[in-house]
């Protein structure tokens, strides 16, 4: 799981020393992603507050990733700002609510949704 959530692997951090040249990351992530982080949960309840940390659309299918690690998947059917305006996307930085199927129970605060990369 914690693949997943990471993107630039992991080092010693400088228990060997210093990086040398070789130890840079120049061409990308040492580990590609299959997952995105797509928003933190910052209102907690039936109707959630998320805000976004890459675009979401509708019809995007999201995995909410609860205490523990549980997760559940769902599918987005309606993207709302907090005024209640429907919107066609939610860029990073928005706070936003959404409908979604299945329902899910109430999110917890600080939670993360992701998706497949």
């Amino acid at each position: 799981e914690l693949y997943k959530v990471g993107s630039r692997g992991y080092t010693d951090n400088f228990y060997e020393g210093p990086p040398q040249t070789d130890d840079m990351l120049y061409d990308g992530p040492k580990i590609q992603q299959a997952h995105a982080p797509l928003g933190v949960v910052r209102k907690a309840g039936s109707d959630p507050v998320i805000e976004a940390r890459n675009p979401i659309r509708p019809g995007d299918i999201i995995e909410y990733l609860g205490s523990g690690l549980s997760s559940t998947q769902h599918r987005i059917l309606t993207l709302r700002d907090l005024e209640g305006n429907i919107l066609e996307q939610a860029n990073p930085g928005n706070r936003i609510t959404m409908e979604i199927d299945p329902p899910g129970p109430g999110w917890e605060e600080h939670s993360l949704l992701r998706k497949g990369a």
